[in-house]
């Protein structure tokens, strides 16, 4: 994909009538423009090469997504803008809800999002920022958003790497309240079932998941 420089000033008029989404630091970084697009940031502070590698690296893992059959996100434009260090993505809206207002005390669909992380991980699929927010559910298919630090493997994700992913689904500092012990264990289970284990592997599976857990909450301070 082609990027388009534009001046501050066309920015400006870019998003003049745009609803801002998302913010951090202090700064505006996804908005919906007034065509129901969506535009995303990507800063470099002081070095705009380091901008345009993360946003040429979310627009490849969004179609490496989708040439595996995982929906993602669809890049319409890319705008360079140098006086501010920034690389903007336009990409299609997506439908849906996220799965962090759809989770609470729904046990069918955590047993469904369960076997779709594990189907991620079968395919070689590691999200490393996995979490309820990043995953839209809409007509019974999920959707990945936010995909720019995603790993590939040319096989499936090890298991290690499986069980940190799912740590990391299940405690996330901004939806701690989201899932409770519970939910733990009806997750690992539906993971469990997936992936075809007897009891011995389900509950050696369990273990490692809390040994994992615990090292979350200490770096969370949870």
């Amino acid at each position: 994909m082609n990027i388009t420089p534009i001046t501050l000033a066309e920015f400006s008029l870019l998003i003049k009538t745009a609803t801002v989404i998302h913010s951090k630091n202090g700064r505006d970084r996804i908005f919906e423009l007034a065509d129901g697009t969506i535009l995303k940031l990507f800063y470099g502070k002081n070095n705009l090469n380091r901008a345009k590698r993360r946003a040429k690296r979310f627009i490849c893992n969004s179609q490496r997504l989708q040439k595996k059959d995982f929906e993602s996100i669809i890049p319409i434009s890319a705008y360079d803008c140098s006086e501010d260090n920034s690389i903007y993505i336009r990409y299609q809206k997506l439908p849906g809800t996220s799965l962090d207002a759809l989770l609470k005390n729904n046990t069918p669909l955590l047993e469904k999002t369960a076997h779709f992380i594990y189907s991620l991980h079968q395919h070689g699929i590691y999200f490393r920022d996995l979490h309820p927010g990043n995953i839209l559910l809409w007509d019974e298919k999920f959707y990945l958003i936010d995909v720019q630090n995603v790993n590939f493997h040319w096989l499936k994700v090890p298991t290690r790497r499986q069980i940190k992913n799912i740590t990391t689904f299940l405690f996330n500092r901004s939806f701690k309240s989201l899932f409770s012990k519970a939910d733990h264990k009806v997750f690992i289970n539906a993971y469990a079932q997936s992936a075809q284990l007897n009891p011995r592997q389900t509950s050696l599976l369990m273990e490692k998941f809390k040994i994992f857990a615990q090292k979350r909450c200490q770096l969370l301070e949870w």
